[in-house]
């Protein structure tokens, strides 16, 4: 063991590809620690983007920029607490809103750290500057932005507030790229006048995964998930979606979802989200040889889901996917390049209907 370094700087660039925009994001974080305390930790991370080519005017910024604090040992041994506060710009297909947050919460580690367990409440605040004309006005009231903020010039604040808890058991040989053991998570999400919000819900969200290695080269994955809400309509910022390269590969980010009735500035439509999610998946990874010293792996998998607003999603009737991937590990995870085709519900009617192709380049396995 030795002490940590005080000061930390990392700067890093990327690239988010999505069907809304291009963005060109950079990247600088810096660390202090410890701050007034040998147990406390600052942390301000910076994320700015610059839209290159998409559905706001090009040049336009997106992005966010958070402060946070965290303290170990909090009141009792190895009682985390943590708190953010950050203000964003959002550019997504259906909208453009810039907004602030913040959150506080507490989590703790137990059974030699395979369980953890977390509450925390979050507070966010968005005012609309761009709103799809492709939104009907039952689009609209599906999503629970007001009519007036699609006037041109006026402003409405969207603010929601609820309180999470997460529980998750990790029985896995290694989180990053696991090969053997059991994944279990329960998500719980509350949101009404008592947590200082403008709508009302309660989201669950429970999921599982399984790896299993007959061969220390060969890993049999499955995972399942499902999310459901009750109460009135979702809030747009915690509307279900499926569909890019951790949840459906069938399609691209956030395209597996009820879509509105008109069509977008684009000429396509754009996705509402619902208020019910299915998904699961299955996948094969196996490692075939060294290149320049790490391994270059091969897959095949095949994920199913839907998302729905009112109904629950009929588990024979999903969207399905078949595709392949090429893995390479690197000290950070494996960099993942995956092709998915569709293999029903493509014609009329459906999300995308006859685009049965889709790419996906990430960094880190699927689940």
């Amino acid at each position: 063991m030795r002490e940590a370094v005080r000061h930390e700087l990392s700067l890093g660039l990327g690239l988010a590809v999505d069907d809304a925009n291009l963005v060109v994001r950079p990247r600088a974080g810096y660390r202090w620690r410890p701050l007034f305390d040998p147990l406390l930790t600052l942390d301000l991370d910076l994320r700015p983007g610059v839209v290159v080519y998409g559905q706001g005017d090009d040049g336009n910024l997106a992005g966010d920029v958070a402060l946070s604090a965290e303290r170990h040992d909090t009141l009792f041994p190895r009682l985390r607490a943590s708190g953010t506060l950050n203000a964003e710009v959002v550019q997504m297909e259906t909208y453009s809103a810039r907004g602030a947050g913040v959150r506080v919460g507490v989590d703790r580690p137990f059974l030699r750290d395979r369980l953890l367990a977390g509450l925390g409440w979050r507070y966010r605040v968005l005012d609309f500057i761009r709103v799809s004309p492709a939104l009907s006005d039952a689009d609209r009231e599906i999503m629970a932005i007001p009519p007036e903020s699609y006037i041109p010039g006026w402003g409405v604040e969207y603010k929601l507030g609820f309180f999470e808890q997460s529980l998750a058991l990790d029985l896995r040989d290694d989180p990053i790229d696991a090969h053997r053991g059991f994944y279990a998570e329960l998500r719980l999400e509350e949101a009404g006048v008592f947590s200082a919000s403008e709508f009302t819900y309660f989201r669950l969200t429970p999921e599982v995964r399984g790896y299993w290695a007959p061969w220390h080269r060969l890993v049999f994955a499955a995972r399942a998930r499902h999310g459901t809400a009750f109460g009135s309509q979702l809030p747009l910022t915690q509307r279900y979606f499926s569909g890019g390269s951790s949840s459906h590969r069938g399609f691209t980010y956030h395209r597996l979802a009820p879509m509105s009735a008109g069509e977008s500035e684009a000429g396509r439509t754009v996705p509402l989200g619902g208020n019910r999610l299915t998904e699961t998946g299955a996948e094969v990874r196996f490692d075939a040889f060294h290149l320049l010293k790490n391994w270059l792996g091969f897959a095949a998998f095949l994920d199913g889901g839907d998302v729905t607003i009112d109904r629950i999603p009929d588990p024979g009737n999903l969207h399905w996917a078949a595709g392949l991937g090429l893995r390479y590990q690197t000290l950070v995870g494996p960099l993942r390049f995956d092709v998915g085709y569709r293999l029903n519900r493509y014609g009329p009617r459906e999300p995308d209907p006859g685009d049965r192709l889709a790419f996906h380049l990430s960094l880190g396995e699927a689940f």
